[in-house]
């Protein structure tokens, strides 16, 4: 949308997203306990909180810079 308005929002990666190491971390917990038949369910709960508010985080920071872009053209608070 932003290339369709002649104002391109360079693509730039935020902190956040760093975090997002530890959903490989719960992926292999996952997998094994349904391998080795292990109850480890507040665990699994915690990590789906977990992983869905960082995701929810990230897409929100996502859409608040290209808000910022698309207001005035300023971006930051990014890696550079």
């Amino acid at each position: 949308m932003a290339t369709a308005l002649w104002r391109p929002l360079p693509v730039f990666m935020l902190t956040i997203r760093q975090f997002f190491g530890g959903k490989s971390v719960f992926v292999v917990a996952v997998l094994a306990s349904l391998a080795m038949g292990w109850d480890i369910r507040l665990f699994l709960n915690a990590g789906m909180v977990a992983v869905a508010v960082l995701t929810a985080a990230s897409g929100g920071l996502y859409l608040l810079e290209w808000v910022r872009h698309m207001a005035n053209g300023q971006v930051g608070g990014g890696a550079p």
